[in-house]
């Protein structure tokens, strides 16, 4: 019974039901370590394929108001997406939801953090990632000529990926499970915030405004929604 046998004659209707049944990419990428002369063409074209579904949701649901649930859930399973364009140093994202400490002396509370990702290369770094929404205001009212000052929304996520990062630094358990798992180093744990769109910034003070606070921060990279799938797009060049 653990044996699966396509008659003769039969081959063009079991890949077909093979593509209706919508697997995710694991079973395309298991069909390229299987047999990698027959299967890949087939199988990064199925994944090209549904990368390009990926996309098109992307762009869908940039014009729709999904709250942060549904962004956190949409990069996981598309994380193709989460991990090429989430720093200026490659990383990837290999657990969610993950508890990075900061609970009380009754054991309550603590933090948790939407993401942790490791960078790439031979010596792994971890990266801990908040998601918010694209609706979520980057600047405020300006305050005086040419200055303005970075919203409320960006402001508490701001002060949340840092008191994370801060977290993750003392959790000893945490770093050394991460470090025998996933064979990433804690070094002062960068923090990633993905949040908010540039199409708010309507001038060029409002623009420089936001690019000069961004680049004065040291410990948290800060990536917009429009900038991620700009770089989805990039990867995605036929």
């Amino acid at each position: 019974e653990d044996e699966f046998i396509i008659p003769v004659g039969k081959e063009g209707k079991y890949i077909q039901s093979l593509l209706e049944r919508n697997y995710g990419e694991n079973i395309w990428e298991q069909l390229v370590e299987l047999d990698p002369d027959l299967a890949t063409k087939l199988s990064y074209a199925q994944i090209h394929s549904e990368r390009h579904k990926a996309l098109e949701e992307f762009e869908n649901a940039l014009q729709g108001d999904c709250d942060e649930e549904f962004w956190q859930k949409f990069l996981s399973k598309n994380d193709w997406i989460f991990g090429y364009g989430i720093t200026y140093n490659m990383a990837s994202a290999v657990t969610e939801q993950v508890y990075v400490g900061g609970k009380k002396i009754n054991n309550k509370g603590g933090h948790v953090c939407d993401y942790l990702a490791t960078s790439n290369g031979n010596a792994k770094y971890t990266v801990l990632v908040e998601i918010k929404t694209p609706k979520a205001r980057l600047l405020g009212s300006e305050d005086r000529n040419g200055v303005y000052p970075i919203s409320q929304d960006l402001a508490k996520a701001i002060s949340q990926v840092q008191v994370y990062c801060s977290s993750w630094g003392t959790n000893s358990e945490g770093k050394n499970q991460a470090e025998q798992e996933f064979n990433a180093l804690t070094i002062r744990p960068k923090g990633v915030l993905v949040i908010g769109n540039t199409s708010e910034l309507n001038t060029r003070d409002q623009k420089s405004a936001f690019e000069l606070f961004r680049r004065g921060l040291s410990s948290v990279d800060i990536i917009t929604y429009d900038e991620l799938l700009e770089r989805a797009k990039y990867i995605l060049q036929d």
